[in-house]
């Protein structure tokens, strides 16, 4: 484990993930000690989601680029449709919150528990290991059951596994 994740608090993570646990619960689940290390792989893969990419080296600037209408800011477009230029508004959803440090932090260990701890077979990750994250960051079962072509049990057994796997490695 890095020198970074030692100096975590992984009993706070832990009871964030067991609040976690109790606002996703749904009765047909059962409350198991894994379902917290879930819960915060879970929120951990959409934190990593809400962050762009690091920008590509080689390509022209954005500047350089012509504007397109996703460069057009919401301000912009409102000014387009009370000019009459637009024939209606589109309002969209406003993005997510932007997650706190504390957030960012519990996320990049958790996602450094899963990449260094769960599922690994003979020094190579387990074959589903990328089915079960999509799962995570936002997919469903039946997703994660075509990505890996095994049954219902097997994909929620890997689950487990995956996630008990993350909690031994902290305890």
């Amino acid at each position: 484990m890095s020198i970074h994740m030692r100096q975590f608090d992984w009993r706070k993570a832990i009871l964030h993930g067991i609040d976690l646990a109790a606002e996703n619960f749904r009765e047909h689940e059962d409350a198991a000690p894994y379902t917290a290390m879930w819960e915060l792989l879970r929120e951990a893969a959409g934190i990593s989601r809400s962050f762009d990419a690091p920008p590509r080296t080689g390509y022209p600037e954005k500047a350089m680029w012509p504007e397109t209408p996703d460069e057009i800011t919401p301000w912009q477009r409102q000014m387009a449709y009370l000019q009459g230029t637009l024939d209606e508004v589109d309002h969209g959803e406003p993005p997510p919150p932007m997650p706190s440090a504390a957030d960012v932090t519990r996320a990049e260990a958790v996602l450094d528990l899963w990449h260094r701890h769960a599922l690994w077979r003979g020094g190579h990750p387990h074959p589903h290991k990328r089915a079960i994250y999509r799962w995570a960051d936002g997919g469903t079962l039946g997703l994660a059951i075509r990505m890996t072509g095994l049954r219902r049990h097997e994909v929620l057994a890997l689950r487990q596994r995956a996630a008990e796997q993350m909690l031994r490695a902290i305890l």
